[in-house]
């Protein structure tokens, strides 16, 4: 099926807006194992466009690729503890932070009629928050192993926007049993979907595609590659298909434009 076209330009170019806020932490809305939900507070004026990240600076340590869900004045991040950085603001987030942004292409693809299929699973529910407000009206599969890796989303007003979100564990303690995969099937033949996002571990992106090609949708791919930084100067989260970057050109990509991304990674 043929994709969309493209909106004319970018909703936003990262070398045209992009700039340092400094944040100051105002909750720490949720905190479980390794995974916590911080609302930082921009201490001047800040505006994320949907689809776009930014550079998280954590003093003391470094600044890391995230993304976050803005709520107001306030920039919500969703973190996993993987290294030292990500595991300080998991167990000890400080008072003071700052981030440079926004950064990526921006949510740039043409509405479809219908409701969208968004399926997330981990901490790519970010990135699936991130565009929510555009790519709508909006389903949300959203999964985990089990009820407690799941992050409480539901607290971040998706209901009052309208957001319909199911949840899928594998081991069956919330929501549908099974895979958040297994889950978005089922719902893709109950209901009747426009588009189709997915975001989250390679697998499930693999997963996406083959519903997006069994269902004839338009497919939209967040795709997992190592930021550095965050500019497109360093070439490190090149996704190998004609020189696309995904800091650059992400956070989310039609499928037309990463076949040999997929076709690299899922054959």
């Amino acid at each position: 099926m043929t994709q969309p076209a493209a909106r004319q330009g970018p909703l936003y170019a990262p070398e045209r807006g992009a700039r340092y806020v400094s944040l100051r932490l105002e909750n720490l809305l949720w905190r479980q194992g390794s995974h916590a939900v911080l609302e930082y507070r921009a201490l001047s004026s800040v505006n994320y466009p949907p689809g776009t990240f930014s550079l998280l600076w954590v003093p003391g340590y470094e600044a890391i690729p995230m993304t976050p869900v803005q709520r107001g004045a306030s920039l919500v991040y969703i973190v996993k503890a993987v290294g030292e950085t990500t595991a300080r603001l998991v167990n000890d987030p400080p008072r003071h932070a700052g981030a440079i942004g926004p950064l990526g292409a921006g949510w740039r693809y043409a509405a479809e009629k219908g409701p969208w299929l968004h399926v997330a699973g981990g901490t790519g529910v970010a990135a699936a928050l991130s565009i929510l407000r555009v790519a709508k009206p909006a389903l949300l599969a959203y999964g985990a192993r089990s009820g407690a890796d799941l992050v409480p989303i539901g607290r971040l007003g998706l209901a009052e926007a309208g957001v319909q979100l199911y949840y899928a564990t594998e081991d069956g303690s919330k929501g549908f049993q099974g895979t958040v995969l297994a889950l978005a099937e089922k719902l893709l033949q109950e209901r009747h979907v426009a588009a189709l996002t997915a975001a989250g571990p390679t697998p499930l992106l693999c997963g996406a595609a083959r519903l997006a090609d069994e269902y004839g949708l338009p497919l939209y791919i967040a795709p997992e590659a190592l930021v550095r930084c965050g500019l497109g100067f360093c070439g490190r989260c090149s996704l190998g298909c004609g020189g696309k970057l995904l800091c650059r050109d992400g956070l989310y990509l039609a499928k037309g434009d990463l076949d040999c991304w997929l076709a690299e990674r899922c054959g």
